[in-house]
């Protein structure tokens, strides 16, 4: 483990467990071939480094009961009696040295009260203390033989023995008919060639139940995908003597898709899946009937029906995260998707959807811990069914903050054109650009008391949303824009449910603009 190379190029320094339960430092001669031993103790001696004039060999050592930072003196391993020397005597441990191109400084992993930070030592040989004799006080290990276990002969890879369930969640949600329970899990064989999902909802004050599973078979270069599920929602849409009455509607969906990676490379990965899908929906109530002939000429809506296509998606990602940055801070991304719905496959209506998101992050220059963001996507619907699937825009949801924390429901932090009512705008096609400009205020890292929540960091978002949606021909000079700003906190509820607490301001300009406010809990960036 860890190899280091000798500043010469000649030797490789690595950390090796060995027979016996011991975690050594040895030393490589890529010449000859040989190993030299720097330890040999019931310690764990691990990451070293050579200094860069090779007199010294760093590494880090609990030969003390605490991890610290030892310097071997190389010209001492051809003699009988190696010297060593104490560099750091730190009380939380010291690890993963490394030391800079002129050997005066030092930097070392640290543990402290609430993580780990990163540390400099000025190396000053002088300073460097005698290290004391090392005392071995663990047990001897343990040796298992070969003829104590008893080995079965091969035979063919059953993955049934590993398929059963990894865990099980249940929570609550708020669907359509009200408050309802879900439970759900997922599992997979322990070299991944089965995976499988499955959630379960059902209403604590009605019988509804909602199902969905999803299946992806692994072995092949492809990866396949199977999705079933059945779910029943209140619907409006039928309209009798001008009012909208709510109806509930079952859609049954199913798919099969199979995904290709076209290529991956150390910054780029690119996909390609084909999906086959329908949907059957139904009216599960009375049929749609006995209304007054006196009454205006009622509306029916659209059901019963089956609506079923081939999709294509197309995505490439060379996006990038790092520690100390809000969200994907480098790289860009594109996905471009089509879908067809057309008898020759089963539907019972004809339509056709393209749809692209585009997305590039960069770290702004002289501006510490800032990242500019910018999204666009859009899309056109083709169709003749009565329910088109059309595109709205304009607003951010309302969201009971309190039901959300509860349900574990959570908003998008983006995606919007704020500034406006919700659903101001809507069309067959729409196009939306988001940029935000991200900055970390404080990473706090705290939680409160014993209480199951956990403060992670505070951040602000400068907000800029440009778009529109149209229903006929697309007018690039017709678009709205909503300017504002965002103040973000990211939590983890419940020990294991993270969010963000999302209040924010927005002006829109352009038609019906104004003043908006809000205040949501949304996924963490």
């Amino acid at each position: 483990y860890q190899p280091a190379w000798s500043p010469d190029g000649k030797s490789i320094a690595f950390s090796a467990w060995r027979q016996g339960g011991f975690r050594d430092i040895l030393i490589l001669d890529l010449a000859s071939g040989t190993t030299t031993e720097v330890s040999h103790t019931r310690s764990q001696d691990v990451t070293p480094v050579f200094g860069p004039k090779g007199r010294f060999l760093y590494f880090s050592s609990d030969r003390n009961g605490i991890a610290n930072i030892y310097a071997l003196e190389l010209s001492s391993l051809a003699q009988s009696q190696q010297t060593l020397w104490q560099v750091t005597n730190v009380v939380g441990g010291a690890v993963y040295p490394d030391i800079s191109a002129d050997g005066s400084t030092m930097v070392f992993q640290g543990n402290v009260v609430g993580g780990v930070d990163l540390f400099t030592l000025d190396l000053i040989h002088q300073k460097f203390t005698q290290a004391p004799p090392y005392i071995n006080d663990r047990p001897n290990p343990t040796v298992v033989g070969n003829q104590d276990t008893q080995i079965s002969k091969p035979r063919p890879y059953r993955p049934l023995e590993t398929l059963a369930p990894h865990n099980y969640q249940l929570g609550l949600r708020v669907d359509s008919f009200g408050q309802a329970l879900t439970l759900t899990t997922s599992g997979q064989d322990i070299i991944s060639r089965h995976q499988y999902n499955l959630g379960v909802t059902l209403g604590t004050n009605h019988r509804n139940m909602n199902i969905a599973t999803r299946y992806s078979y692994r072995r092949l270069w492809p990866t396949l995908n199977v999705n079933l599920s059945r779910s029943a929602s209140k619907r409006g849409g039928f309209i009798i003597d001008g009012q909208n009455l709510r109806y509930t509607e079952e859609a049954i969906v199913a798919s099969i898709n199979a995904t290709l990676p076209i290529f991956v490379t150390p910054r780029h990965s690119g996909n390609l899946t084909i999906e086959y899908g329908g949907t059957l929906l139904r009216n599960i109530e009375d049929p749609f009937v006995d209304f007054d002939p006196n009454q205006q000429v009622p509306h029916f809506p659209e059901t019963d029906a089956v609506l079923a296509g081939i999709a294509v998606r197309w995505s490439i990602s060379g996006v990038r995260r790092f520690l100390n940055r809000v969200g994907p801070a480098a790289g860009s991304s594109v996905s471009v998707s089509a879908r067809i719905d057309h008898p020759a496959f089963g539907s019972d209506f004809s339509a056709l959807a393209l749809d692209y998101v585009v997305s590039k992050h960069t770290i702004v220059p002289f501006l510490a811990a800032t990242t500019l963001s910018l999204s666009l996507r859009g899309g056109v619907r083709f169709s003749d069914r009565l329910r088109s699937g059309g595109f709205t825009l304009g607003g951010v949801p309302d969201q009971p903050i309190i039901d959300s924390i509860v349900n574990t429901i959570r908003r998008s932090p983006s995606r919007y054109l704020r500034g406006f009512d919700r659903d101001r705008v809507a069309g067959n096609s729409f196009h939306l650009a988001n940029i935000e400009l991200r900055r970390e205020i404080r990473r706090i890292e705290k939680g409160l008391g014993t209480l199951p929540i956990y403060i992670s960091r505070l951040h602000i978002a400068a907000l800029l949303d440009v778009g529109n949606t149209w229903v006929d021909d697309i007018d690039f000079t017709d678009m709205r824009v909503g300017v504002g700003g965002a103040l973000r906190l990211d939590a983890i509820f419940g020990y294991f449910a993270p969010g963000t607490f999302d209040i924010g301001y927005a002006r829109g300009f352009g038609r019906g603009g104004k003043n908006e406010f809000w205040f949501l809990l949304t996924t963490v960036i």
